[in-house]
């Protein structure tokens, strides 16, 4: 697997980079956070997921338009991600609408 071998030539933190989960949910809950499990499986160092904004992905800039004042969509993700193995979330939400309380859950 590509992520032992990075972690065996010495990178402290693995990144995995999620264009997708702050849009398609069922997805996400299906079979997402079971994706990422298997890539950071046998890893010791510390492992990422950065969820996108979702820039371009018709379905999310479709979605964004009914979201309102206030987005909420990350914490869809986050209760998934919080039971996994993965240890950091990078969250972004530059020009968004989502609340800052979201983060704290």
């Amino acid at each position: 697997m590509f992520s032992v071998s990075l972690e065996a030539a010495g990178v402290d933190i693995i990144q995995f980079d999620e264009p997708a989960f702050n849009v398609f949910f069922d997805e996400v809950n299906d079979w997402g956070v079971a994706t990422l499990e298997r890539a950071v499986e046998g890893l010791t160092c510390e492992t990422a997921v950065h969820i996108c904004y979702g820039y371009g992905i018709k379905a999310n800039t479709d979605w964004k338009k009914k979201l309102g004042s206030e987005w909420r969509q990350y914490e869809e993700a986050f209760s998934r991600l919080q039971n996994s193995s993965i240890d950091i979330i990078s969250l972004e939400c530059h020009n968004s609408h989502v609340p800052m309380e979201t983060l704290n859950n």
